[in-house]
């Protein structure tokens, strides 16, 4: 049975921490049914709410809590929900879209952190799990990560996670202005936004750095120094200490390395912010890792994270980012390439498009290259029967945001328009759809003809 946590809110965490410790699965699986349950019901009347004014919500958000990467934050019944949106930085500057904001991109990041949370599950799945301050805490104890789902409804996307009591037991001074602060805060590890600084685990945590160091390792990931400290993860990855003495792993967006930007020439950029977003997957990084391509990786290389690293490190950072980008775009792409070719004449995709690249370590945004080199005419057509919908995906997400229907029957009347104009407008598809297209995958998925083996030797010179 579910408890009840501080504040009269229902206890997710706990029996979850207890179920994943002992590997009861059938207690996992209710607890995991009952939340997805309850968070769909939640998230979606926070986002029917999102055309009224805060006050009149009945989920009000929570401003004073967390940073703005993620999103607006609302809490309900136990639940930590993060609306998806791209903050503004500046005058004329957004996180992930740079000169505009970018949905989309925005969207993208809330899918690495699912992809982050499951990796950091995996990496400590078979490590005892004691608290922190415990005699048998050793080198291989597990740092914790609460469960989360992702949902999406009606052109918007979320995440919800059990809301965590954390223990503030930690003194910081930070200032503002001409003044100097003192506050109370429960992070061990990573960037404090309120004071600009990094903690890594030192003072705080002495024994969370060695765990994090097997992580790195497990993950293919690099030690690398932060405003002169050593972090295993990216920065703004932050580990907390919770009322429970455990140690919980936050904010996982950026848990992977992000590719080359300059070496996606086939994916266009439009002043984008792509290392916020075009991350790598867990898959290539186990195969680089496996086959000697690039040393570890660092997930903070092209962010402002790495520029007071010292000079050679992010020379050899940005190096081993450039050979990792290099090999997944001139080898692994060409040889799935290779492999459905072979297959064509027997080929039915009864496997998701997405599930085949995925289990190759290629991200969705490079269909439109896979099918430049791919010749079978058959298997031409069913990739781009995948970029076109992914592209319609897109486009109908986005006509639900700006509508302000806040009904059922409403959104699915303008389902059904958006679907009418898929199958009688060419008009539609050689304008919204075509753009569309093009900014997703970029003009070399469109020709008619495969086109990519230039491209490929362009790149070959980083993989040796």
């Amino acid at each position: 049975p579910l408890g009840w946590g501080g504040g009269g809110m229902v206890d997710w965490n706990g029996p979850f921490q207890s179920a994943l410790a002992h590997g009861d699965y059938p207690r996992l699986h209710r607890l995991f049914v009952d939340f997805v349950s309850v968070a769909r019901m939640y998230g979606q009347v926070v986002v029917r709410e999102q055309g009224i004014p805060d006050i009149s919500k009945t989920v009000k958000p929570l401003d004073g809590i967390g940073g703005v990467a993620g999103g607006r934050k609302y809490c309900v019944n136990g639940i930590l929900f993060k609306l998806c949106g791209d903050p503004k930085l500046g005058a004329l500057h957004w996180l992930y879209g740079g000169a505009q904001p970018s949905y989309e991109c925005a969207a993208k990041s809330a899918g690495h952190e699912i992809k982050g949370v499951n990796a950091y599950l995996r990496a400590f799945s078979n490590i005892k799990r004691v608290s922190w301050e415990h005699p048998d805490y050793s080198d291989e104890v597990a740092v914790d990560v609460p469960f989360q789902v992702m949902l999406d409804y009606a052109g918007y996307r979320m995440t919800a996670m059990p809301y965590l009591h954390l223990d503030k037991k930690f003194q910081r001074v930070h200032s503002k202005g001409s003044d100097e602060k003192s506050s109370k805060t429960s992070l061990v590890y990573g960037y404090d936004p309120k004071t600009g600084l990094v903690e890594d685990g030192t003072h705080r945590a002495p024994k969370l750095k060695p765990a994090l160091k097997s992580l790195a390792r497990r993950l293919h990931l690099a030690e690398h120094h932060v405003a002169g400290r050593k972090l295993y993860t990216a920065a703004d990855i932050e580990v907390h200490l919770g009322c429970d003495r455990r140690l919980y792993a936050l904010d996982l967006a950026r848990a992977f390395p992000a590719e080359s930007s300059n070496l996606c020439a086939h994916l266009p950029r439009e002043k984008r912010q792509p290392e916020f977003f075009r991350l790598m997957r867990p898959e290539l990084l186990a195969e680089i890792a496996k086959e000697g391509i690039a040393p570890p990786l660092s997930p903070d290389t092209f962010t402002g994270f790495s520029r007071g690293s010292p000079p050679e490190e992010g020379k050899k950072l940005e190096m081993g980012a450039h050979k990792a980008t290099a090999y997944l775009l001139s080898k692994v792409i060409p040889r799935l390439a290779k492999e459905l070719d072979a297959d064509s004449k027997t080929l039915n995709f009864r496997e998701p498009v997405a599930s085949i690249l995925h289990k190759r370590g290629i991200n969705c945004r490079h269909i439109g290259l896979l099918r430049a080199f791919v010749k079978s005419k058959p298997v031409r057509d069913t990739l781009f029967v995948e970029l076109a919908a992914r592209t319609l995906k897109g486009l109908l997400r986005a006509r639900l945001r700006k509508s302000s229907a806040q009904s059922e029957y409403d959104l699915i009347m303008m389902t059904v328009k958006f679907f009418n104009l898929v199958v009688n407008s060419p008009r539609f598809w050689n304008t919204k759809v075509y753009k569309g297209l093009l900014s997703r995958f970029g003009v070399v998925g469109l020709l008619s003809q495969p086109s990519a083996q230039n491209f490929a030797e362009k790149n070959r010179k980083f993989c040796g």
